[in-house]
């Protein structure tokens, strides 16, 4: 399951399907992007705010969720990660949370659960390891980006507005 489908999500799709994921399910409410996620190999997409998603993991046959990524970074996300990750499963929060920021949530169930719970900081030495997979053609990169905005017209690109990807910058 990856939780968040803005670009970090979309990359992780991608990066668990290279790693043999069998059946990937995103939550993303931005119906937007849902299109996207299926063309990058989401078997099911599932908004989660107008959406059961508990009762559609059950019905798709996927109600025993192994590995959860959390990539948007808001305490609510993290819980619902920690909540929808099945028996022994792992939970990988990479989105970035406020640093003020607490996620509600009981210990018991992590333990009831037998889960591991992992967290992901700056590390120099995966830009190594990133640069490589994206030179190597693997990840489909090219349908992350929303926009090309020549640079006299940069701050064009950050004014307030939806977004469903990000920008290059041309000179």
């Amino acid at each position: 399951m990856i939780i968040g489908g803005g670009t970090i999500g979309m990359i992780m799709l991608q990066l668990a399907q290279l790693s043999g994921a069998c059946r990937i399910v995103m939550l993303e409410p931005n119906k937007s992007r849902f299109e996207l996620a299926r063309k990058l190999g989401a078997d099911l997409v599932i908004d989660p705010f107008s959406e059961n998603v508990s009762d559609l993991l059950h019905e798709h046959g996927m109600g025993n969720i192994r590995v959860v990524i959390e990539c948007v970074g808001a305490p609510e996300s993290v819980k619902s990660a920690i909540e929808y990750a099945g028996k022994a499963a792992t939970v990988m929060i990479f989105g970035l949370t406020g640093p003020d920021d607490s996620v509600p949530y009981q210990p018991f169930e992590a333990f009831k659960k037998e889960l591991t719970i992992k967290t992901s900081f700056v590390n120099p030495n995966t830009q190594g390891r990133a640069r490589d997979i994206i030179t190597s053609g693997k990840l489909n990169i090219i349908d992350l980006i929303s926009d090309y905005v020549k640079l006299d017209h940069i701050g064009d690109a950050f004014k307030p507005g939806p977004r469903n990807g990000k920008f290059i910058v041309i000179p």
